[in-house]
């Protein structure tokens, strides 16, 4: 994804491309994630759309009837709730016993609908920027102890330019549980450097005057205090095969313009830095 967005309309493209990636992309992505030790993982999707607005879901969820994929496909399920409920669509049927399909359905109306009352409130102004709500449920890690699904989600319902977040959700295999204490908080300070250097890395790929730690603060991460440390993103650490991902939020940290912004730190040097769970549940990864 590009990492600086220049107007509403490369905004809407980018999303489009980014966090709408098609039914088949995802279903072909978690297709190819899937192992013979992997949790049974079923696809459903939703998509409508009409002269100004759109909706398009793609919901990637475990389907078995064990305690792990009950847990993990509640958990996801209640994170649709929360984002649906944002969009004051109504009272929405939402899902019944493991008909998923049809939840998800009646979720896509009923925002649908919504959107059309929107862009009908609009009384004759040009919509420049079609109303739309995108939700990306995805697996993106699995190894023997914990699986990891993305949750993307973009929207836009008026104003100057389109939303988006990006949250990742880890869960234990044993159990379904989610797990989110990848990082040791009493090691913030010693993490500085590694963070610093992972935003560096970020801003500096669009920064053509050569940028260091001191105009990085100055000139992108306006959200912090002067000499104040960079905190670790709300968005819970991404499992990944080469390290731990680390992802901000629009606005986050810096500007909207800024987009999302995210590094990786491997793992031999993030290790010093997981707590002893994560040490255990990333083995395989650490080289254990």
């Amino acid at each position: 994804m590009k990492k600086f967005i220049l107007s509403a309309l490369a905004t809407t493209l980018l999303l489009t491309a980014c966090t709408g990636k098609g039914i088949s992309a995802i279903s072909e992505l978690a297709n190819a994630l899937n192992s013979s030790d992997s949790l049974s993982l079923e696809n459903y999707s939703y998509t409508d759309s009409a002269a100004h607005a759109y909706v398009d879901f793609t919901f990637v969820i475990p389907g078995g009837e064990d305690e792990a994929s009950t847990n993990i496909s509640s958990a996801l399920i209640g994170y649709m709730d929360n984002a649906a409920g944002q969009i004051e669509a109504g009272d929405i049927e939402g899902y019944k016993g493991n008909d998923y399909q049809t939840g998800l359905n009646n979720y896509g109306k009923a925002i649908m609908a919504r959107l059309n009352d929107m862009v009908a409130e609009e009384e004759g102004n040009e919509v420049d920027i079609p109303y739309f709500f995108e939700y990306n449920c995805y697996k993106t890690f699995e190894n023997s102890k914990i699986i990891t699904f993305d949750l993307d989600i973009a929207e836009f319902l008026g104003g100057i330019h389109p939303m988006y977040t990006f949250y990742s959700h880890s869960f234990t295999k044993s159990d379904g549980n989610e797990f989110v204490d990848f990082i040791d908080d009493s090691k913030l300070q010693a993490m500085q450097s590694e963070l610093t250097k992972g935003l560096l890395q970020y801003f500096g790929e669009q920064d053509e005057e050569g940028l260091d730690e001191k105009r990085m603060r100055e000139e992108y991460l306006i959200v912090l205090e002067d000499n104040a440390l960079i905190p670790l993103p709300a968005c819970s650490p991404i499992p990944t095969a080469e390290g731990l991902t680390f992802r901000y939020q629009p606005y986050e940290i810096s500007f909207y313009a800024a987009g999302t912004p995210e590094f990786t730190i491997p793992y031999a040097k993030v290790k010093p830095f997981l707590t002893p769970k994560a040490q255990e549940i990333l083995a395989d990864q650490l080289g254990k």
